[in-house]
């Protein structure tokens, strides 16, 4: 039985012989997950508890799996925080498209009045 491994480790020791070029240039299909999807996080959260508990995985793979989940938590509080700036973005776009637009009618009001 494997020893308990943290989940994030500075050093990662892989002693695992590479895969053949052709399978390592091989780009497999990419699938888009739907982050906000509360189906994806309950069975990714139940994926993580599987690997977890998987008494036959080494622990070098259990420790490099870690520290995927840990991006994983990662980009998702990124993601949130694009979308906070993507509607403050939107909303400074639109306050400047009105002040443009009142410079503009105080400029045009001003040429007319000379």
């Amino acid at each position: 039985m494997d020893e308990a491994v943290p989940i994030c480790s500075s050093v990662i020791s892989i002693d695992t012989l590479l895969a053949p070029a052709a399978a390592q240039g091989r780009q497999g299909k990419k699938h888009r997950l739907d982050l906000s999807s509360t189906t994806a996080h309950s069975d990714f959260d139940r994926a993580i508890d599987l690997v977890a508990e998987d008494t036959l995985l080494p622990s070098h793979l259990k420790t490099a799996m870690g520290f995927l989940f840990g991006l994983k938590d990662q980009i998702g509080s990124l993601l949130a925080w694009n979308k906070e700036l993507l509607e403050e973005n939107k909303s400074i776009l639109l306050k400047n498209s009105e002040l443009m637009n009142q410079v503009k009618r105080a400029l045009s009001s001003h040429e007319s009045a000379v």
